[in-house]
C-alpha cells in the first residue's frame, strides 16, 4: 500500500493495527514526511470545514432554456 493511502486511511480513522505501524515507520523516517503528512493533514482539515455547494437551480435552468431555443 502506497504512502498517500496510509495517509488517507490516517485521516479517516480506518488504519488497522499493521497499517499504523507501517504509517508510523513512513512519518518518523524523515523530516520532509512529517512535512508533508502536516501540510496534507491541514488541507484534509480545511476540505472537512468547507461547506457543500449546491448549483444554482434557477440559473442553470435558464441556461439550458437559453441552449435548446439557440439551438432551435
Amino acid at each position: 500500500m502506497g504512502d498517500f493511502n496510509l495517509i488517507i486511511k490516517k485521516f479517516s480513522g480506518e488504519l488497522d493495527d499493521e497499517e499504523n505501524r507501517a504509517f508510523k515507520t513512513w512519518y518518523n523516517a524523515s523530516p520532509e514526511n512529517r512535512h508533508l503528512y502536516e501540510q496534507l493533514h491541514q488541507i484534509w482539515q480545511k476540505s472537512r470545514m468547507a461547506p457543500p455547494q449546491s448549483p444554482d437551480l434557477e440559473k442553470e435552468w435558464r441556461k439550458l432554456q437559453q441552449k435548446i431555443e439557440n439551438d432551435t
